[in-house]
């Protein structure tokens, strides 16, 4: 995917390939971000302060994410709102607002359909 600033964002999940992968990396132009939803990290890659001969070295920082199993999480929750009749506060808005992204995303892809 790519958007007007430059960034170019690729997504890749698969769970027939010899190698299951799940990951979401976006390039832009001073930096790289890589979260991988199998090993529950994220890298960061930034180019670094010019060097006195001009070379820039790369900055690269690893994340830990908490390996909470995020769809048991939602569950959890929705149960909980169903039992407390309580909606965790903006679950609707940021709900509405992926839905969106999602839509824009499906409607910016060319058709798979062949011609």
């Amino acid at each position: 995917l790519g958007f007007p600033g430059g960034c170019i964002a690729n997504l890749t999940a698969s769970r027939v390939s010899p190698q299951p992968m799940r990951k979401l990396r976006f390039f832009q132009p001073e930096g790289y971000v890589s979260v991988d939803l199998l090993e529950h990290s994220i890298t960061l890659a930034r180019r670094g302060a010019p060097q006195a001969s001009g070379a820039r070295e790369i900055e690269v920082q690893r994340i830990e994410i908490d390996q909470e199993d995020a769809l048991e999480a939602q569950l959890r929750s929705f149960c909980e709102a169903i039992r407390t009749r309580r909606v965790v506060a903006g679950a609707a808005d940021q709900g509405l607002a992926a839905l969106r992204s999602a839509l824009r995303i499906v409607e910016a892809m060319p058709s798979l359909e062949p011609e």
